[in-house]
């Protein structure tokens, strides 16, 4: 315990001291433009990785820390998963809806054809109705019988 005051006391006292700023002095003698650097003194990173730690419980801490993160890898993969899966399914939803649309699309091509030809059939049927009144209107209804049933018969 008393390495580590000692530890802690001279690290304290390097550092209630005035960092000494970099300065570039003009060195006499030398060619103009050339520089010398001095080195401020203080602490070395290197000392500080020998510096124990000071709260016990940071390892314990940390290491839960990591887990936690693990956790949260380990979630974010399933949601990762997930939602591979759902593209996968909705990419199959949209191709196949492509090919219903087509089908769709014939299905109401094919029902306005349809549509045609019975509302073509309905004009004829209403034309031929209207004749066979007058023809009727005309002969008297015993006539209008016999001409029904010949146009039943063609």
């Amino acid at each position: 315990m008393t390495k580590l005051t000692e530890k802690m006391e001279s690290v304290a006292h390097k550092r209630s001291r005035p960092k000494a700023k970099r300065t570039h002095v003009d060195s006499v003698g030398l060619p103009a433009g050339v520089t010398t650097t001095q080195e401020p003194e203080g602490v070395n990173s290197n000392d500080l990785d020998d510096l124990p730690d000071l709260d016990p419980s940071s390892w314990e801490a940390y290491q839960q820390f990591i887990r936690g993160d693990e956790e949260v890898d380990a979630l974010l993969a399933q949601v990762l998963k997930a939602t591979e899966s759902n593209y996968e399914k909705a990419s199959g939803i949209q191709e196949e809806s492509q090919k219903q649309d087509i089908l769709s699309q014939k299905l109401q091509n094919s029902v306005g054809e349809a549509l045609d030809t019975s509302s073509a059939a309905n004009e004829l049927a209403d034309t031929t109705l209207a004749e066979m009144d007058e023809t009727v209107s005309r002969l008297g209804l015993g006539s209008g019988i016999r001409v029904g049933l010949g146009c039943l018969v063609r």
